[in-house]
């Protein structure tokens, strides 16, 4: 039942245009980009953004329960939050450092208000930025192989390319 519910919305478009949806959006980018800059400027994610950023969607999700069938809603952002932040768990746990554990627990907050598509696309779009960020530093000789940069940034550039594509 919840299958058909969610491709029927899916194939409609968006869960919900409204009021309530600019204003998640609108937080989630405030959030991301203050993130952004801290991860850019120390190498750091602070729990307390992250967790304050949670708590703001929940409160989010109780309205658009209220405006949507909930076992629909609570699927579909629930999704985005288990595989924003499963499908960096295994990188951070096997990379020996290269990926933080905020870089995890950010996808899984960006992946709790944009949704299952949307974190996937928002994971590759990120993927993609940074990889030809890594290149173009390791050809301008600014950077070796061992440089870590920081990801938050690939973030926001990517939930901004994914709200620009509509997925």
């Amino acid at each position: 039942m919840v299958v058909v519910k969610m491709k029927l919305y899916i194939q409609s478009g968006r869960l919900l245009n409204s009021y309530v949806e600019m204003f998640r959006i609108a937080v989630l980018l405030c959030g991301l980009v203050i993130i952004a800059w801290n991860d850019g400027k120390e190498k750091r994610i602070p729990n307390e953004w992250l967790a304050a950023l949670a708590m703001l969607r929940t409160v989010f999700l109780v309205f658009e329960i209220q405006s949507n069938e909930w076992d629909i809603v609570l699927f579909f952002f629930v999704k985005g939050m288990m595989l924003g932040g499963g499908l960096f768990l295994l990188p951070y746990l096997f990379s020996n450092g290269s990926v933080g554990a905020g870089d995890v627990k950010l996808l899984a907050v960006a992946g709790y208000y944009m949704g299952s598509p949307g974190i996937l696309f928002i994971i590759v779009s990120a993927v993609i930025v940074a990889t030809v960020y890594s290149v173009v530093l390791l050809i301008l000789g600014k950077a070796d192989k061992k440089k870590k940069i920081a990801f938050a940034p690939f973030i926001f550039v990517g939930t901004i390319f994914t709200l620009w594509k509509g997925a």
